[in-house]
């Protein structure tokens, strides 16, 4: 048995992930409504002022859009992301890291950049559909105290 501590975004996902590899889980939520219900979702492929792609991100996006599409459609919605350039300074550290972010560029224009392979997650209605999903496959559900 594999406890599963909370369901929100992280917990939704490694509930899921074990119950579908076989395993039983058990998952005690306190019921509230925390973070992962106001979440934006934004899935952004560079992030921070430095222009870092996120880590590990060409394996975290082959596994994260199939598994949200298995969940049904109009959860995950795939949109480019714009980011725009605050000065010239931000312009010129873009410039520097052109080709190691050049998998991720859709256009680049004098306002800013656009990524491409982004998109947000209706993250209300995931955890819904989610939670549908592990209690229809037999998981058990326990309410923690609050």
């Amino acid at each position: 048995m594999v406890e599963v501590i909370g369901f929100g975004l992280a917990g939704a996902c490694v509930a899921l992930q074990f119950q579908r590899a076989g395993y039983n889980v058990r998952v005690i939520d306190d019921g509230r409504e925390g973070s992962s219900h106001i979440a934006a979702g934004l899935v952004n492929p560079v992030a921070g002022r430095n222009f870092e792609p996120s880590w590990e991100v060409e394996k975290a996006w082959e596994r994260a859009l199939p598994f949200y599409q298995s969940l049904g459609e109009g959860l995950f919605h795939s949109v480019p992301i714009l980011r725009l350039w605050s000065d010239e300074k931000d312009r010129s550290k873009f410039e520097r890291k052109r080709n190691l972010l050049k998998p991720w560029i859709a256009e680049v224009t004098d306002e800013g950049v656009l990524w491409a392979k982004g998109g947000w997650l209706d993250c209300p209605r995931f955890l819904e559909v989610a939670r549908e999903e592990f209690l229809a496959r037999g998981g058990e559900w326990h309410a923690a105290p609050k």
